[in-house]
């Protein structure tokens, strides 16, 4: 879980200095992170979180966290009709 350590002080760091949207999209990767190491509760939260905070307007970003959000839900049982 070394990537989610990393990820967990970058997130800090973005709180430090400030800046909203960056702490969004590291929510968002570090969501996609436990996606991968199976914690998928964790990987709900975190996305949610992201999808709360985010500030930006760019098309591209809102793409980027959407696809993320429904990689989310397609990978837990419990949410995966939620995700089409």
């Amino acid at each position: 879980m070394e990537s989610v350590d990393r990820l967990s002080a970058a997130i800090r760091e973005f709180e430090n200095l400030g800046e909203p949207e960056d702490w969004s999209v590291a929510h968002q990767k570090l969501a996609l992170a436990h996606r991968g190491a199976g914690n998928l509760s964790e990987a709900l939260r975190l996305i949610d979180l992201a999808r709360a905070t985010a500030v930006t307007d760019a098309p591209m970003q809102r793409v980027r966290l959407e696809t993320a959000y429904g990689h989310v839900l397609l990978s837990d049982r419990a949410t995966v009709d939620d995700g089409w």
